[in-house]
């Protein structure tokens, strides 16, 4: 396959964290009833002594937000104690591991909770970001259709696929992708940078240009918008004095990416030749 003149072939840095639906309700009903008996008083001690002994998915969450990791281990561990394939435990102990860069531990959190679990499409698309991070192309291409075929609708998981396919130039199957994904995370630079390059092989420059406006004003600093914007102007609008704006602001920014570098050189050279 040969190099692509863009960037925004960059994974998604969006994780998927799977939806609080996974509550256990098998039992015995007689302890449903037991506890509607209760005083008000009295449910908040058994609440208390139940969270104490067996842990707490909404302070897992409150943890997670507060990086207090010693504390969200602990509590895990209390979850997973009673059962060591829930999913919300399992899923977050994941997430916290790709947060601190230890990929390994958290896709065996991941590929654990798809064990008993194996219709959640968040755990192979957060599979597939460990996959990519991996360069591992083909698996994550896998893990993310799967995810795809199991909640068509997800805008992280047709970003996230969506990104595959315009690294792969496959714009056709990547254009329904990326065109939902953007109506509904129009803000995520990723997202906006895959549906201007899109648009663009569609010959709807104007278009494009409107997506990377956008982008901008929210973000001004992105070097990765900047760039496929300048590449926009220069080789497909042919609006030199724009591209040469955002050229020079590139050069501000003072990217240290090799391939930035060259490119940022290969417009100039283009802007110069054609005054």
């Amino acid at each position: 396959m040969r190099k692509m003149k863009i960037l925004s072939a960059l994974l998604l840095g969006l994780f998927l964290l799977v939806s609080c639906q996974t509550g256990d309700k098998s039992g015995d009903s007689s302890g449903e009833e037991a506890k509607v008996n209760l005083d008000a008083e009295e449910k908040q001690e058994l609440a208390e002594r139940q969270e104490k002994v067996g842990g707490s998915h909404s302070k897992l969450r409150t943890l997670y937000k507060a990086k207090r990791h010693r504390e969200l281990l602990s509590e895990a561990a209390k979850i997973l104690s009673k059962d060591e394939y829930d999913l919300r435990a399992l899923s977050i102990l994941g997430i916290h591991h790709m947060d601190q860069r230890e990929f390994g531990a958290a896709r065996i959190m991941f590929e654990k909770a798809l064990e008993k679990h194996p219709d959640e499409p968040g755990l192979f698309n957060n599979i597939g970001v460990i996959l990519l991070r991996e360069d591992n192309l083909e698996s994550a291409l896998l893990s993310f259709k799967k995810a795809h075929d199991l909640q068509r609708n997800n805008p992280v998981v047709q970003a996230n696929l969506g990104s595959i396919y315009v690294k792969y130039m496959d714009y056709v199957e990547a254009e329904p992708l990326v065109e939902d994904s953007y109506s509904r995370m129009s803000e995520n630079n990723i997202v906006a940078n895959n549906y201007a390059i899109v648009l663009r092989t569609q010959g709807q420059y104007e278009d494009a240009q409107k997506v990377y406006e956008k982008a901008l004003a929210r973000d001004s600093r992105n070097i990765s918008t900047n760039l496929n914007y300048a590449i926009l102007l220069v080789e497909y609008m042919k609006k030199y004095e724009k591209a040469r704006q955002i050229v020079n602001k590139i050069e501000f920014l003072n990217p240290n990416d090799k391939y930035v570098l060259r490119k940022i050189k290969d417009l100039q050279r283009k802007v110069a030749a054609a005054k």
